[in-house]
């Protein structure tokens, strides 16, 4: 079963260069973290695709299968993960 078929209340969308940094390993205190823990605290189930599993045409349906079967959309944007693009 692909992890976008289990329902689940949030739909988490962020940059992962916002969680993670180059090397792949999680920022220590970053607001990714921060929500799902404040979720899994309150034992609401979420959906994020915090690996990078899903690439391509693949990904595509994952993401818009979570999407729908979530209760709740939120996306984090912070402004780390737009800076690259202003330069």
């Amino acid at each position: 079963m692909e992890q976008a078929d289990l329902k689940h209340h949030v739909f988490i969308s962020y940059s992962r260069r916002d969680y993670v940094n180059e090397r792949g390993e999680v920022k220590p205190g970053n607001s990714v973290s921060q929500i799902m823990d404040a979720l899994e605290k309150a034992h609401i189930s979420y959906w994020i695709d915090k690996e990078g599993i899903y690439h391509g045409d693949k990904f595509k349906g994952v993401l818009a299968s979570a999407i729908e079967a979530a209760d709740v959309f939120t996306k984090v944007s912070q402004v780390m993960a737009h800076l690259h693009n202003l330069t």
